[in-house]
């Protein structure tokens, strides 16, 4: 299902949240947070969970702080399944260098099954270059 700005803003505004469509657009942007609240109430709004409204895209490779600092998808991925991975090493209340990129750690029963999908990804790649050749 697909809703315009202006359907979000009126789902938004009859849960209670003072949304108009120029918000709308402005969170879509990134040039607009959202609050805690707000996703509750997006998620109602869009007929979807929070995990899926902030949940990185699955093309999505990283993940930036606001600093700027990389974070692998994946591993943000995890921590909205609930998924516990120490990706961030802190020492004391001091974070890692600002250059150091921060990545999960792939257990072996993750790696099996990552190394699965990527069969099956190639699997259904190929069906599907196949399909409009066969077509013509």
């Amino acid at each position: 299902m697909r809703l315009s700005q202006a359907a979000v803003a009126a789902r938004m505004s009859a849960l209670g949240y003072s949304w108009h469509q120029q918000t709308v657009g402005a969170v879509e942007t990134g040039v607009r947070r959202v609050t805690a609240e707000e996703i509750l109430g997006l998620s109602w709004a869009l007929m979807t969970s929070i995990s899926e409204l902030i949940k990185p895209a699955d093309d999505d490779k990283t993940v930036e702080l606001p600093d700027g600092r990389p974070i692998d998808a994946v591993a943000v991925r995890h921590s909205v399944d609930g998924v516990v991975t120490p990706v961030i090493q802190w020492d004391g209340n001091t974070p890692p260098a600002a250059d150091f990129s921060l990545t999960v750690p792939l257990t072996p029963t993750f790696a099996s099954a990552l190394a699965g999908l990527e069969e099956r990804i190639a699997e259904l790649e190929a069906r599907e270059k196949a399909q409009p050749e066969a077509a013509q």
